[in-house]
């Protein structure tokens, strides 16, 4: 079995950040494509719906509207999708040459079922108190990507990953928390944003025409979200089994015998890199 060089020797969340926001910068074009269906489609189809439900022309807006029935919609519309999405970016940053949504078909039911009931589960925590609901979360926040990488169903998944951020949730829940910040005054912003515009071109154009840009905004907004969040949860993900070696060991040795034309070494840290030299000598 191949020998894995020493991962980081602690959760660090600099290089969490760094590590996102590079893998989102070098994987643009690829979270582009794959966050249209998968992001994009389902939100404007939750504004399609709510408008639809509304009977008039409804003009949606980011920020606190998120947090009504419009956000209800968008979680029951983009329930598995965004399973999906979690899975592939987990795939896609920790160097499986094979990131289509074909490769992970076998697994799609695993990851929407363990999507169900993370979010199950974390609704009745919270029913006790929000502590219990937060610290859930945590624990299993990692639980769709260790399907997608790792092949592991429930329970399992969920086993594997209170493993891995076992001491390492503080550290998870500030990222989490300070995202969710970022997220919300970014789609308020906007939002903001959307208004003015609205109302400098309301003369101009006809009312459904804006209802249309509306849509579309907002659910460009709330793609690039999701996707962002995909991609911390990933590299959250690569930086835990990283200082765990969880994923070295078996799956990643299996990644390296793919030929070099099929993975992309350059978008690997160089911790998780496997010289030739000891490949050969295993």
């Amino acid at each position: 079995m191949a020998q894995l060089s020493e991962g980081p020797a602690r959760f660090d969340l600099g290089r969490v950040l760094r590590q996102t926001v590079a893998a989102v910068g070098r994987n643009w074009a690829w979270l582009s494509l794959t966050a249209l269906p998968l992001a994009f489609v389902p939100a404007l189809i939750a504004n399609w719906a709510l408008a639809y439900a509304a009977g008039k022309a409804w003009i949606p807006r980011t920020g606190l509207d998120s947090l009504g029935p419009r956000a209800v919609i968008h979680l029951l519309l983009s329930f598995a999708p965004n399973a999906v999405l979690v899975g592939l970016v987990a795939r896609r940053l920790v160097g499986h040459p094979n990131t289509r949504a074909s490769s992970v078909a076998g697994l799609m039911p695993l990851m929407i079922v363990a999507n169900l009931m993370i979010t199950v589960g974390v609704w009745f925590a919270s029913l006790l108190f929000i502590v219990p609901g937060v610290l859930l979360s945590l624990a299993w926040s990692v639980a769709i990507p260790v399907i997608a990488v790792e092949g592991l169903g429930p329970p399992a998944c969920f086993d594997r990953s209170i493993d891995l951020t076992r001491n390492h949730r503080g550290a998870i829940f500030l990222l989490k928390f300070g995202f969710s910040v970022a997220s919300f005054i970014f789609s308020f912003g906007v939002g903001m944003l959307l208004g003015l515009c609205e109302r400098a071109l309301r003369p101009a154009l006809p009312l459904q025409v804006l209802v249309w840009i509306s849509w579309s905004v907002v659910a460009m907004v709330s793609a690039v979200a999701t996707t962002t969040e995909a991609s911390l949860t990933g590299v959250i993900y690569r930086e835990l089994s990283q200082i765990r070696r969880g994923v070295g060991a078996r799956t990643l040795a299996a990644v390296f015998d793919y030929p070099t034309s099929n993975l992309s070494r350059r978008r690997l840290p160089s911790s998780m890199r496997v010289s030739s030299r000891r490949r050969r000598a295993a």
